[in-house]
């Protein structure tokens, strides 16, 4: 090769590599949004309420479309910005083999996923205080903050 092919080449390849970086989302990394609603816990008489959530509220989160989550976290807001390794409320792990979701309610299993700790089980959530519900799907993350209001049936 001469001298002026090496050129060429070089420029080539310096001119592909600043299209990828400015045209391309191709090394960005991917976002999910994910947007939430809080609703009543709605107890079918007879029975004695949802032994999965007693909790008053079901908080349920769309993520969008359909993604193999790998991790989902739900942590009190104030402290995560103080403390980005605050204990969670709840916190699920999978692998890339767990199932496609599109919805998360919070407490409810998911499946291919289980608690990072066995045994726990989502805490309360206590309404009037923020929090924030960290998901990630291999590289793709998202984050998303949300509070439960003073009564049930609104969407906040």
């Amino acid at each position: 090769m001469t001298k002026k092919e090496i050129t060429l080449v070089v420029f080539t390849v310096i001119l592909a590599g600043v299209y990828l970086c400015c045209f391309t989302d191709w090394l960005k990394e991917k976002h999910i949004n994910i947007e939430h609603t809080v609703r009543p816990n709605v107890v079918v008489p007879g029975r004695r309420g949802n032994p999965v959530n007693p909790s008053p509220y079901v908080i349920s989160f769309s993520l969008g479309r359909e993604y193999k989550l790998t991790s989902v976290m739900v942590v009190p807001a104030a402290e995560f910005h103080a403390n980005p390794q605050v204990h969670p409320l709840w916190h699920l792990v999978g692998d890339a083999k767990s199932a496609p979701t599109r919805f998360v309610v919070y407490g409810m299993p998911i499946a291919g996923m289980k608690p990072l700790v066995t045994g726990t089980e989502a805490e309360p959530l206590t309404p009037g205080v923020e929090y924030r519900l960290l998901v990630a799907a291999g590289r793709t993350r998202g984050e998303h903050a949300f509070k439960i209001a003073g009564t049930a049936g609104s969407r906040q």
